[in-house]
């Protein structure tokens, strides 16, 4: 439970991350944690996708939280009240929660980019390092598979070297939420 709830703690940072890029005051955001015990919650929080902020998938059995603003907060806890869904707030203030996650914003190193190993960097320095990587190495080139729910570009960096296509691949996710 306590790997589960750091899990669901950093996947809200990679949001934090996103969001400390785009400047946007998160000042009395919450995330509420839900508990969903039947099919017929799960169905109807599936519902309610469009119009609130979920972190987490939707699953009979699991928790699943819920960001929201704070002009959403009641409008939200009524829902879920109204259909005996168990919920508490995980995050009282997302914006306070971002302001304990220090971002650098990068510089041009001699290395030829800005990205370090020990900060958090704006999504703007993230997709330079991406650039920086296809335009060094001849075997490493990017795109973009979609935009987030926020319209940005979820880039992906293919490894390929010797024949893309003939050897077993490896996935590796990061900075997802």
């Amino acid at each position: 439970f306590a790997k589960m709830r750091s899990f669901t703690l950093l996947s809200g940072l990679s949001f934090l991350v996103i969001a400390c890029a785009a400047q946007v005051d998160y000042s009395g955001h919450q995330v509420f944690r839900a508990d969903v015990k039947t099919s017929e919650q799960a169905d109807f929080l599936v519902e309610m996708r469009e119009a609130f902020d979920f972190w987490t998938e939707v699953g009979v059995g699991r928790s699943v939280d819920i960001h929201c603003a704070p002009v959403q907060a009641d409008e939200l806890t009524n829902l879920l009240s109204e259909q005996g869904i168990q919920f508490s707030v995980l995050v009282e203030d997302v914006q306070k929660l971002s302001d304990m996650v220090p971002m650098k914003k990068g510089s041009v190193s001699k290395s030829g980019h800005s990205m370090d190993w020990t900060d958090y960097h704006p999504i703007e320095d993230i997709h330079s390092y991406l650039d920086y990587l296809e335009t060094t190495f001849d075997f490493v080139t990017t795109e973009s598979i979609g935009q987030s729910h926020d319209g940005s570009d979820m880039r992906i960096a293919k490894v390929c070297k010797g024949g893309c296509g003939n050897k077993p691949a490896m996935w590796i996710d990061s900075g997802i939420h």
